[in-house]
């Protein structure tokens, strides 16, 4: 599969499924600004907020029409195949909870620790792996925007000034080291303008 960040925003996006799965779904589908419609005979709470359109009935394949992605997440094997089929036929990408191998596509656990966009996948295999894993990589959140901005710019002072092999060691370098860093560079471009006046 291609990974990709796709932007959801302001696009209608079909949740089918008022469960647990459908929920976790809807909650990333909300954070991106999608416009969400959730078609379930019975939700669990915590389908609220902006942009979503709750309908309470059986899946009939007019509720999909016009989505541009859809999420399956029933626990009736009928309504999923139902629904994958009809996704087929309008040409909707779909992601099957229940089944990721058959699915166009798996959604990607996606976050930004400090300055650093960061997905990891388990291809839908262990879902709460996933979550382990990016609070482990909590540990980053110093690497914050700042910080790489500043790093670039010593990264580009470093490429500029030929020591490439200094590049690696910018990651171990704290803020305040890289802005001493970025400094020094600084006065010696200044001093050699100087000279050269």
């Amino acid at each position: 599969m291609l990974s990709i960040a796709l932007n959801i925003k302001d696009r209608p996006v079909t949740i089918i499924g008022g469960g647990s799965v459908a929920l976790r779904k809807f909650n990333t589908l909300a954070n991106e600004g999608a416009l969400i419609t959730v078609l379930a005979k019975d939700f669990v709470d915590g389908f609220v907020g902006k942009n979503i359109k709750l309908i309470k009935d059986a899946y009939k394949k007019e509720y999909i029409e016009g989505a541009f992605l859809l999420y399956i997440a029933t626990g009736d094997e009928e309504v999923n195949r139902r629904a994958e089929a009809d996704a087929k036929e309008l040409g909707i990408l779909f992601n099957r909870c229940d089944k990721s191998d058959e699915s166009d596509f798996i959604s990607i656990n996606m976050k930004k620790i400090g300055g650093i966009d960061v997905s990891i996948s388990t291809g839908g295999r262990l879902p709460d792996l996933n979550k382990t894993i990016m609070d482990d990589l909590k540990k980053y959140e110093a690497y914050d925007d700042e910080y790489l901005d500043l790093a670039s710019l010593l990264r580009s002072y470093y490429i500029h000034h030929h020591k490439q092999d200094e590049i690696k060691k910018i990651k171990t370098y704290t803020k305040e080291e890289i802005l001493r860093y970025i400094k020094e560079f600084e006065g010696f471009e200044d001093k050699g303008r100087n000279e050269d006046e």
